[in-house]
């Protein structure tokens, strides 16, 4: 219950900051500077290449926003870089907002900014939790082996011969 909550916010959220994006893209493409191969240069430092092939223009752009309802990291980082190309201020000030609430382990390091790492989610600590028993079963095998020492001498004389074997 309270992680379907938590994903309707997410969504709301996520509405709120496509909805100010799609106001702020349409107020710079009604100033006229709609193409971006215009900036093709700067345009293709900021926004790497499988990125690049999926929008060409703004316009594109916001019709991928238009049209997605379902929260893509992707489109976030591709309108954040958007947001510093165009230089608009106000979106990179939503965008960046955006981003620490909800794409905090995935923030790029962007001008000195660092990477938010202090918000943990359920799957890391399912990790966490997988390499310390893999780790702890690791040590009682080596500590089984250690007792029955005659398995690993016949263990290293077989790969000893195999690779003897290989040899002549």
């Amino acid at each position: 219950m309270a992680n379907d909550y938590y994903s309707k916010l997410k969504q709301l959220e996520y509405n709120d900051l496509k909805a100010k994006a799609i106001e702020h893209l349409k107020v710079y493409l009604g100033s006229g500077r709609g193409d971006l191969n215009s900036l093709k240069n700067r345009f293709c430092k900021l926004v790497p290449d499988r990125k690049r092939k999926k929008v060409a223009t703004v316009e594109e752009l916001l019709q991928t926003l238009e049209h997605s309802n379902v929260i893509h990291i992707d489109d976030v980082l591709l309108l954040r870089d958007l947001a510093r190309l165009l230089e608009l201020k106000d979106l990179q000030d939503i965008i960046d907002e955006y981003d620490f609430n909800h794409c905090a382990g995935y923030k790029k390091v962007f001008k000195g900014k660092k990477v938010n790492l202090s918000i943990l989610n359920k799957d890391s600590l399912h990790g966490l939790w997988l390499n310390m028993f893999l780790f702890c079963t690791f040590l009682l095998t080596i500590f089984h082996l250690k007792h029955q020492s005659w398995l690993i001498v016949n263990l290293f004389n077989t790969l000893l011969n195999f690779s003897l074997n290989d040899v002549m």
